[in-house]
């Protein structure tokens, strides 16, 4: 008794997960309610299917089936192409069953549909060319609304990667050949007739070179030694562009004079006095100077040609000549300085006031116990 009843508990519980929680998941599906889905881009090979067929018909579907309920008895595909298409071939060549086994889901956007049918269909293939170019792309677009949303964060590059269990570097090609490509590779990729590495090789050269490249060729005849000959002649025609707009143009600069406003550098150097421009000064006891660099000022008049180099010495200073005010006292000896002021036209009370302010330098360095 007590046996009869655990059984017929056990039969209870079987029946009821049976009744509510089996059937919400999983349900057995003739073949005209299961629906190709025409998002679907993965390709279907009939070597493929031929296998599927001999598996199925000595072990049966081992997989369920992931469709989508349309709500008027169908189901779309989103998982399972394969598996339809192998049962449909034995169910009309040999009469094999039409039931399917299949997970009903349910989704809340278009873009929670595509992404399902892109990740249950890429993780037990090795993509094609077109395969993962048109995964990027629906990728790209998904994840890019995600990221306006806020529902994402990182770089998509490396989001798409993951999701395509692929290296970021292989991604990177992907949008070169998407970006940089021409028509006629971006076709051969759809078609399959080259890899990624091909196209992106190809897309790397300008859209002329390409141009010309397929101009007399099909693009899978193309060979990756003529692409690195094009791409080295590219770099070579690039590099002499570059030398060539780099060089200076030294015959209209030998035309143009240099003008301060004060004075006039002339072709072979001379320096003049631009009398035309000189400004006027009201304060006749001024003792200010002004310099462009060229020309030096005093008093507005312009009286020597200054001759501090325009860009100072880069050579490294000696480290015993490190401390600043050692090295002026020891290049700019007393003789030295009076010398170089007469050579810049000093006036006698400015060389004095010059060497006032020098001696009081070094009495301070004394008493500061240098």
């Amino acid at each position: 008794m007590a046996k009869r009843a655990f059984s017929a508990g056990m039969e209870q519980n079987r029946a009821d997960f049976n009744a509510y929680s089996f059937p919400q998941r999983i349900k057995m599906l003739s073949l005209d309610k299961v629906l190709p889905n025409d998002k679907n881009f993965f390709s279907i090979d009939d070597e493929d299917i031929e296998l599927l067929m001999y598996d199925i018909e000595t072990q049966g579907v081992q997989h369920n089936l992931v469709v989508k309920d349309n709500e008027d008895g169908t189901y779309t595909i989103i998982s399972g192409h394969k598996r339809r298409e192998a049962v449909r071939r034995l169910h009309e060549e040999k009469g094999y069953t039409d039931i399917l086994p299949c997970s009903i889901r349910t989704y809340n956007s278009d873009d929670e549909e595509d992404e399902s049918l892109m990740n249950l269909n890429t993780t037990q293939r090795r993509l094609k060319a077109s395969e993962l170019m048109r995964c990027y792309e629906k990728y790209k677009d998904i994840f890019d609304r995600k990221k306006t949303n806020g529902e994402v964060s990182g770089r998509i590059r490396e989001l798409i990667a993951i999701k395509l269990g692929v290296s970021d570097s292989q991604i990177k090609k992907v949008e070169n050949v998407k970006n940089n490509a021409i028509e006629a590779i971006k076709q051969a990729v759809e078609k399959d007739e080259i890899s990624i590495s091909q196209a992106n090789e190809l897309a790397s050269l300008t859209a002329e070179k390409q141009e010309e490249l397929v101009k007399n060729n099909s693009v899978s005849a193309i060979k990756p030694k003529k692409i690195k000959q094009e791409k080295s002649k590219e770099k070579t025609e690039t590099k002499a562009e570059n030398t060539e707009n780099s060089q200076p143009d030294s015959e209209e600069k030998s035309e143009e004079n240099t003008s301060c406003g004060i004075c006039t550098t002339e072709n072979d150097g001379t320096v003049t006095k631009d009398t035309a421009n000189t400004k006027t000064n009201n304060d006749e006891n001024s003792t200010e100077n002004t310099s462009c660099g060229i020309c030096t000022t005093e008093n507005d008049e312009m009286v020597t040609k200054d001759t501090t180099p325009e860009n100072p010495s880069t050579e490294p200073v000696n480290k015993e000549n490190s401390n600043p005010n050692k090295f002026l006292k020891s290049y700019f000896s007393g003789e030295k300085i009076k010398q170089t002021l007469e050579f810049l036209e000093f006036s006698e009370e400015k060389i004095i006031d010059f060497f006032g302010v020098l001696e009081l330098y070094q009495f301070e360095e004394k008493e500061n116990g240098e």
